[in-house]
């Protein structure tokens, strides 16, 4: 976290891929603006870096294939801090083929450290006709 806090502003933008300040992607005005990761410059270089994270992780790049993902901050001391990172997808191999991209192609990927992985099933939600899992096969 410190080494990437210490680059200029610029450069840390596009490792991400989005503006520090709003959110917004780079080429975007507001936080929930599509990424458009095949948008050019006049001069025909990429708006959002081909090593940006926001690149990498991008649905298009997936046959839209999406997840519904949140990261959350903590910290609890100098040596207790870092992101929680939860998924929510149908295919846990798509969540594996992300983060094989990730690890490839993300400048990103050089500040962190990652410490553990879990995958756990979640039963489909009640509906008109039965209770939480009802529609299940079995």
């Amino acid at each position: 976290m410190a080494d990437f806090t210490r680059l200029p502003l610029e450069r840390q933008e596009q490792i991400i891929g989005r503006h520090r300040g709003s959110g917004a992607p780079l080429g975007g005005t507001r936080e929930h603006d599509e990424a458009d990761v095949f948008a050019k410059t006049p001069e025909g270089r990429y708006v959002i870096p081909l090593r940006s994270h926001v690149r990498a992780a991008s649905p298009r790049l997936d046959a839209g294939a999406r997840m519904l993902r949140r990261g959350y901050s903590y910290d609890d001391g100098p040596e207790d801090r870092g992101l929680l990172f939860l998924a929510f997808m149908r295919d846990p191999a798509l969540f594996v083929r992300v983060q094989q991209r990730l690890a490839v192609r993300d400048d990103l990927s050089r500040f962190g450290e990652h410490r553990a992985s879990a995958v756990a099933y979640v039963l489909p939600g009640a509906g008109p006709h039965g209770g939480q899992g009802a529609r299940l096969p079995f």
